[in-house]
C-alpha cells in the first residue's frame, strides 16, 4: 500500500512540475540577459520554480536549471531546462546552492558547494572511521539508529517545516515522511540480527569440515538521494548502510539539501563519532 501511495504521489509531483515549467511563474528569482553582442546585462527577468545557480572553481560559469525567462517589456517568455552562460557580474554566487520554496518562490537558504579538496578530506575521514565502525557489533549499530530515530521524532516539527519549505509540500505530507521514516527505522533494527546472522552451509562429502556464509560491510557507502521525498528516500538507504556497518557519505539533491542538513545536525547531537555519517553538497 505504501508503494502505491509513493507511486501516486510521484506521478502527481511530476504533473505539477510539468505544469509549472510550461507556464512562466510570477515569482522573479534572478535578472539576467545576453544581448545580441553576447554581453551580459540585467534587463530580462528570469523566473523559475526549480532554480539554482553557482560558479565553478574558476568562478566564471553560472548554471541555470529548470526555468523560464520572461521579458516583461516584450511580453514574451522562453522555457529552458539547462543552460550555461558566462556571468562575472555577480561573484556572490560562487560555490553556492540557492534553495527556495517552489510553492511560493521565496528564498530559504544558501548552502556552500563542497569543493574537491573538501570531498577528498571527507572521504579520507570516512575511510579512517570505517576501519573501526566496520567491526562494530550489531548491538552498537542498533543503539545508534534507535537514538537517531528518537531524536528525529523529538524534532518532528523541525523536519516537517524544512520538508514543506524546500519541496512545497503540505504539512500532512511532511508528517507522513517523518512517521514513515520512523516506522522503517524501527523495522530495520528489528530484523537486523536475522538479516545479517551467519548462515550454515553443507559441505557435501567433506564430513570433517564446516562452512558458513557471513556478511561483511563494504567500508564506505556513497548515497545520492533524490528531491521528491528528501527524508524517506535518504533515510532508508542511510539506515541500511549504517546497520550493515558502513560509514556513509551522502550527496543530497541540490533542490532539497536542507532536510539532509538537518539529519546531519541531529546525528551529530546524539553520536560522538560524527564522521560515520557525512554530507557533501553540489549539483
Amino acid at each position: 500500500m505504501l508503494g502505491n501511495l509513493l507511486r501516486s504521489q510521484l506521478v502527481l509531483n511530476l504533473l505539477v512540475w510539468y505544469i509549472v515549467l510550461t507556464i512562466p511563474c510570477k515569482f522573479a528569482k534572478w535578472k539576467f540577459q545576453v544581448n545580441a553582442s553576447g554581453e551580459s546585462g540585467y534587463n530580462e527577468t528570469i523566473t523559475s520554480t526549480s532554480f539554482y545557480a553557482y560558479h565553478n572553481e574558476a568562478g566564471n560559469s553560472t548554471n541555470f536549471t529548470y526555468g523560464t525567462s520572461w521579458d516583461q517589456a516584450q511580453g514574451t517568455g522562453t522555457q529552458y531546462i539547462s543552460s550555461d552562460c558566462d556571468n562575472d557580474a555577480d561573484s556572490s554566487l560562487a560555490g553556492e546552492l540557492h534553495i527556495f520554496n517552489p510553492s511560493t518562490g521565496k528564498d530559504i537558504e544558501t548552502i556552500s558547494i563542497t569543493t574537491s579538496n573538501e570531498i577528498d578530506n571527507i572521504l579520507d575521514l570516512a575511510k579512517a572511521t570505517a576501519k573501526t565502525y566496520n567491526h562494530s557489533s550489531l548491538t552498537e549499530r542498533s543503539k545508534n539508529i534507535n537514538r537517531f530515530r528518537k531524536k528525529i521524532i523529538a524534532r518532528m516539527d523541525d523536519f516537517i517545516d524544512v520538508i514543506c519549505k524546500e519541496t512545497g509540500k503540505k504539512h500532512e505530507e511532511g508528517l507522513t515522511e517523518v512517521l514513515t521514516s520512523s516506522e522503517y527505522m524501527k523495522y530495520a533494527v528489528k530484523v537486523l540480527n536475522s538479516a545479517l546472522k551467519y548462515e550454515k552451509r553443507k559441505t557435501g562429502i567433506l564430513f570433517n569440515k564446516t562452512a558458513r556464509v557471513t556478511y561483511e560491510p563494504h567500508g564506505v557507502a556513497g548515497i545520492i538521494s533524490p528531491w521528491n521525498y528528501p527524508l524517506i528516500l535518504t533515510l532508508t538507504p542511510l539506515v541500511e548502510a549504517l546497520l550493515a556497518g558502513n560509514a556513509v557519505v551522502i550527496k543530497p539533491s541540490e533542490q532539497t539539501p536542507l532536510t539532509v542538513k538537518l539529519m546531519k545536525e541531529v546525528w551529530d547531537e546524539i553520536n560522538s563519532n560524527t564522521d560515520i555519517f557525512q554530507v557533501i553538497y553540489g549539483a
